[in-house]
């Protein structure tokens, strides 16, 4: 994590590097995907990876985008 990360998780406290969570997806509205991980925190948002292949995904997720997996 950065020091431009560290401030921003600061002052809006999320999940953590590896958590396990759930993201919103882009293809139906209101759906939730599981079986991701937070992977780093990054400014503005998270790197998220798949948990069964570990692979990374491109995107930077926003924290609306992001939820604890099981949180509803």
């Amino acid at each position: 994590m950065d020091s431009d990360a560290s401030e921003w998780m600061t002052r809006r406290p999320g999940v953590l590097a590896g958590d396990n969570v759930e993201v919103r997806t882009r293809y139906q509205t209101g759906h939730w995907a599981h079986e991701y991980e937070i992977v780093d925190i990054v400014l503005g948002g998270y790197r998220v990876c798949r948990r069964g292949s570990r692979e990374l995904l491109p995107n930077v997720f926003v924290p609306d985008d992001v939820r604890l997996d099981g949180d509803q």
